[in-house]
């Protein structure tokens, strides 16, 4: 078991060297799975907040126009590969809905788990104007990534006043079992001497 933790040895320590690089191709490997964690890292203090929303920013970005490019420079060859794993009738949907609400459907993409990268690649293919697409795209990030960010710290925020609570529940209870044990003591002993006095 050891010797299998040793292999990733040298993963782990370039993660710790450079965490933010580390971040940074995670966001464009996986996305919303590594901005997460990231994220409960930056609200408990281990990684900087702005850092790590800046680089959440850049990554996702960076990977959006790798897909709006995609879709630009090879609008049948994308859509086909969209095809091959959603139906066509979706596609078509998608498509039409996406030719009259373009920017609109680009932002919300962002909010609906699954779609973002079928709008980038949509984006593309039906030639959105760049200005507009990164204008829509990036208040879209930007939007996500602040809300994802104001949830992790609302999270973290009350799992802590929960864990002072539960200190505070914890000594409230101490506190019931100690004058509970009291009032059985003091009432067994009036009852005893009641007892033996009759």
């Amino acid at each position: 078991m050891q010797e299998a933790a040793g292999i990733f040895q040298p993963v782990v320590d370039l993660v710790a060297a450079y965490p933010y690089l580390a971040l940074f191709v995670g966001l464009l490997l996986a996305g919303e799975v590594v901005l997460l964690p990231a994220l409960y890292l930056a609200t408990t203090g281990r990684l900087d907040p702005l850092v790590v929303l800046g680089v959440a920013v850049t990554a996702t970005m960076v990977s959006d126009l790798a897909w709006f490019l995609l879709g630009r420079h090879s609008p049948r060859g994308a859509v086909e590969r969209m095809r091959q794993r959603h139906s066509s009738r979706v596609v078509n949907r998608l498509q039409g809905l996406f030719s009259r609400n373009g920017p609109r459907l680009l932002l919300l993409s962002k909010f609906v788990y699954g779609t973002r990268i079928a709008a980038q690649v949509i984006a593309g293919a039906l030639n959105m104007p760049f200005r507009t697409w990164l204008a829509v795209n990036f208040a879209a990030v930007v939007t996500i990534t602040l809300a994802m960010a104001g949830l992790a710290w609302g999270v973290v925020g009350t799992a802590q006043r929960l864990e002072e609570m539960i200190q505070h529940v914890e000594v409230a209870f101490l506190l019931f079992l100690l004058l509970a044990a009291a009032a059985y003591l003091l009432v067994g002993t009036m009852m005893r001497k009641r007892w033996f006095q009759s």
